[in-house]
C-alpha cells in the first residue's frame, strides 16, 4: 500500500472542515494540524499557501533547517535577483561582511527577517 502524499491529504480534510457535524470539523481540523506537523509545516505555512493559489508560484512549502543571522544575510544575498532595493542590498551586504562573530540589534534582525520572509514569498525575476 502506497503512502498518499501529504498535499492530497490535507487537500481531502480540508473538504471536511466544512461539515455540518461538529465533530468532523474539529477531527479534520486536528488531522490536519498533524499532517502539517509531520511534514515540518503548521497552519501558518498553510495560509500562505493558500494566498499565492492562482498566483503561479507553486504551492509546496518547505521549511529551512534553522538559520543563523549570517546565513540569512547569506541567503538574502545570494536570493536577491534584483528585488531588494538599493538600501536593503546595502544592509545586506553589510551584514554578510560582518561574519559570524556579531550579534545584530533588534532593529536589525526585524529588517533583515523582513527582507529574507520578502524574497522568499516573491517570485524572483526572470533571468
Amino acid at each position: 500500500m502506497s503512502a498518499v502524499p501529504a498535499e492530497l491529504k490535507i487537500a481531502k480534510l480540508l473538504r471536511l472542515l466544512g461539515s455540518d457535524k461538529s465533530g468532523e470539523v474539529v477531527a479534520a481540523a486536528a488531522a490536519i494540524g498533524r499532517a502539517l506537523r509531520n511534514n515540518g509545516c503548521d497552519w501558518h505555512d498553510l495560509a500562505r499557501a493558500c494566498a499565492r493559489i492562482g498566483s503561479g508560484a507553486p504551492l509546496r512549502v518547505v521549511r529551512p533547517a534553522p538559520m543563523s543571522f549570517g546565513d540569512i544575510a547569506r541567503y538574502c544575498r545570494d536570493h536577491d535577483g534584483g528585488r531588494l532595493t538599493d538600501a536593503e542590498r546595502q544592509f545586506v551586504v553589510d551584514m554578510v561582511r560582518r561574519g559570524f562573530n556579531w550579534s545584530p540589534t533588534a532593529r536589525q534582525v526585524g529588517w533583515l527577517e523582513a527582507i529574507f520572509s520578502r524574497l522568499q514569498r516573491e517570485p524572483s525575476s526572470p533571468g
